[in-house]
């Protein structure tokens, strides 16, 4: 199901034909343009995931650890998902809701890093905190009950930047 409304200032989709190696492009082809094409469609896209009103509500906040690492999950998750593939090069059609892909033109961590409303150093810092949690968290190749147990805290606050330092010496 496609969201009924886009990003303001939202640039039209990107148009076939694009050149390979370049962010979407547009008919314009200019790259500021190329860019915000692909920002639109991917923060539509990003407002259909699930956890992403949490994500967005908890941004430049202080949140219970929980709520952080479900920051972190979400954007690294997205950013997996979706940089370095194929991005849409034509409008849905009225009678077709699916974008068309064509080899060639690849989403940018960039693009979804702006569509997200993130910066480089945050997602930087929460893909590192990601990988620490595939190794030491519930789940993870190497689970500690001491990381599982400070991760799932809804009461502690130690801040995302507290929390990652925390990590990072497991």
């Amino acid at each position: 199901m496609r969201a009924a409304a886009t990003a303001p200032g939202a640039a039209p989709a990107p148009a076939p034909g694009a050149a390979h190696g370049q962010h979407c492009a547009t008919a314009s082809g200019s790259r500021a343009s190329q860019s915000r094409t692909a920002t639109a469609w991917l923060a539509e896209k990003a407002q259909e995931e699930p956890g992403y009103a949490a994500f967005k509500a908890g941004q430049h906040r202080i949140q219970p650890n929980a709520a952080v690492v479900a920051s972190w999950q979400f954007a690294v998750q997205f950013c997996e998902r979706y940089s370095q593939k194929p991005c849409p090069v034509s409008e849905p059609s009225d009678s077709c809701q699916s974008w068309s892909l064509a080899r060639g033109p690849r989403i940018k961590k960039k693009d979804v890093q702006d569509a997200l409303g993130v910066g480089s150093t945050w997602m930087a810092e929460a893909q590192q905190a990601v990988h620490i949690l595939r190794q030491y968290g519930e789940g993870g190749s190497s689970p500690r009950q001491a990381v599982i147990a400070k991760c799932a805290s809804t009461s502690e606050k130690a801040g995302a930047r507290d929390l990652l330092g925390y990590l990072r010496m497991q």
